[in-house]
């Protein structure tokens, strides 16, 4: 796929791959070779991964794998990089006038409460540097009955729910242009003023607040329900229960 992306710093290393197992690893596996900001897509990626090893199952040529890689990347910034992504692809998907897609804490996007898009933010220390991987799998195309044939009755994809047909070059170009804008506002140059800015637009967007949530420990396996109140500067989703607030980390707790 030939795409002329009008990018500063993104995707002027892009590789398109006519199928992978899963363009994280794919990055992951190369980045000794890879320079900052490589961008690697695919429309048929065949062992899909989510967050706490989940899978993510796509429809081939109907669902969009695209990564980005961090060269280099400020330890103190990872956890504001999915927030990026979760804002810069709400506003890729308004341009195509997908106006109903909501963040649903902390790395899903979905439309009429049924999961559309993942994203997965994955980092290591490679040769006493941190890399950062961050991928995107969005459902664009595949129809309600190709969904439910893969058992994800949970899901739904951008047409499913609008009815409107989005060109995988048309979305993937613009998605990165509105990734690299959104990243140089918030990231580039960082201070807490603009991470404060990010995090009302992340919550802003966020289905997950204010309504009475599920929670699963992940670690004790219990599970209780409290009010979403908000998310903290880090992303820790803040819950209220029993007249007192709790931050849940990510890593450690799932909202159902």
């Amino acid at each position: 796929m030939n795409i002329v992306f009008k990018t500063k710093k993104f995707a002027k290393n892009f590789i398109w791959l006519n199928s992978v197992e899963s363009t994280n690893s794919f990055i992951k596996q190369n980045q000794e070779n890879l320079q900052d900001k490589t961008v690697v897509a695919t429309l048929n990626q065949t062992k899909g991964r989510g967050t706490k090893n989940r899978k993510f199952l796509s429809v081939p040529s109907k669902t969009l794998a695209v990564s980005v890689f961090f060269k280099n990347f400020s330890i103190n910034l990872i956890n504001h990089l999915p927030k990026v992504f979760s804002v810069g692809l709400i506003k890729c998907l308004n341009n195509f006038n997908v106006n109903s897609c909501k963040i649903k804490w902390f790395n899903d996007i979905t439309i009429n409460e049924k999961k559309i898009a993942g994203i997965l933010c994955e980092s290591s220390i490679f040769k006493k540097t941190t890399n950062c991987v961050v991928g995107v799998g969005i459902n664009l195309l595949a129809t309600e009955k190709e969904l439910k044939s893969l058992n994800l009755f949970k899901a739904g994809s951008v047409f499913s729910e609008t009815k409107i047909k989005v060109k995988p070059e048309d979305f993937l170009k613009n998605f990165i242009e509105t990734l690299e804008l959104t990243y140089l506002t918030f990231l580039e140059n960082c201070s807490e003023e603009k991470l404060i800015k990010l995090n009302n637009l992340f919550q802003n967007n966020c289905e997950t607040i204010k309504k009475n949530v599920k929670v699963f420990s992940l670690s004790s396996k219990e599970m209780f329900t409290a009010k979403a109140v908000g998310i903290s500067l880090n992303g820790n989703l803040l819950v209220k229960l029993n007249n007192k607030t709790y931050s849940l980390n990510c890593s450690k707790f799932s909202v159902l």
